[in-house]
């Protein structure tokens, strides 16, 4: 991909110091691809860098403008406006994120403390939970309840298929006498999944 030597290079000027040089290689790279998810991720690393804090925030909008799915220019705004104390826009985009990703850890970590912050102690603790598990997942993957009760917390959350993808992971690792709570489970799920979908 031409864009990303232009990034490329535009890294290499930034890290010596030159982000003149830097801004113009990623100016070029957005000639070549207006959007090029990379380079805009680099221009808001430059900006953020240089102190340019609106700008920063301007260009990760930019890029969620051309790529909605942009987790990590999702996250990265969640981030500066958590900073801002700007709490609202922050959750805004670390929901955003688990749109996408679910499972991103560090939105449910963040979203833990943001929903503490803001006086909503029930919803945080559902974050909190997510995150506990998840963590407790990147070491044994294979642990059926984590998934199973990943599942009731992601259909509080109202993170229909993602519960749905959760129980039905726990239904291959569990045993028999677990399955027909799960069943239960799925059905529900999928009843508002589908009624979700009918309103929209």
């Amino acid at each position: 991909h031409n864009s990303g030597l232009f990034n490329e290079w535009a890294l290499v000027y930034s890290t010596a110091g030159d982000y003149e040089t830097a801004f113009g290689k990623l100016d070029q790279s957005l000639a070549l691809d207006p959007k090029y998810d990379a380079t805009y991720l680099i221009a808001a690393q430059m900006n953020y860098q240089l102190g340019n804090r609106d700008e920063t925030i301007a260009v990760l909008q930019r890029a969620i403008g051309y790529n909605p799915e942009n987790i990590e220019a999702h996250s990265w705004l969640g981030f500066l406006y958590a900073e801002d104390n700007r709490l609202e826009e922050a959750v805004a985009e670390n929901l955003r994120v688990l749109d996408y990703s679910p499972n991103d850890l560090i939105s449910h970590r963040n979203l833990a403390v943001l929903y503490q912050q803001l006086g909503q102690a029930e919803t945080a603790n559902l974050h909190y939970q997510s995150y506990q598990i998840l963590e407790a997942l990147t070491s044994n993957a294979d642990d059926g309840s984590s998934y199973r009760n990943l599942a009731g917390l992601y259909k509080q959350m109202g993170l229909l298929k993602a519960a749905i993808e959760h129980a039905q992971r726990a239904v291959e690792l569990l045993p028999q006498s677990e399955w027909p709570a799960l069943q239960t489970l799925l059905h529900e799920l999928n009843t508002q999944l589908e009624a979700s979908q009918g309103q929209k």
